[in-house]
């Protein structure tokens, strides 16, 4: 089977585990760049009950790497401390700035170019 394609709505409440294979959260949402097509952030929803309660948090997308029915964390899990989203108000509107701000706080190099 070829794992390299996954329909965008399958994406939703895909589960989301640590390098050990624990569960830690599941995917939300997904923020995609309308000029590029690419995805630059996910959406981590983590300690709710039926989609209620729980803390989300924004990852950028270069800190999953998706397996079959699971996408993986590769970054270190001490950076969901304070991270976007946990410790800081979303903002209404989803900008560079805020994409940026994820990338640096996961210490990963955005894709995303602000044209």
């Amino acid at each position: 089977m070829d794992n390299r394609w996954l329909f965008f709505n399958k994406l939703k409440n895909l589960s989301v585990v640590k390098p050990d294979h624990d569960k830690t959260g599941s995917l939300q949402d997904a923020v995609i760049d309308l000029q590029s097509g690419e995805i630059v952030l996910y959406t981590l929803s983590s300690g709710s009950f039926l989609g209620i309660g729980g803390d989300r948090m924004a990852l950028p997308a270069g800190a999953l790497q998706f397996a079959g029915d699971e996408a993986r964390l590769n970054v270190d899990e001490a950076r969901f401390e304070h991270a976007p989203g946990t410790a800081t108000p979303w903002p209404e509107h989803i900008d560079s700035k805020f994409i940026d701000d994820v990338n640096r706080h996961y210490r990963l190099t955005s894709g995303y170019k602000n044209t």
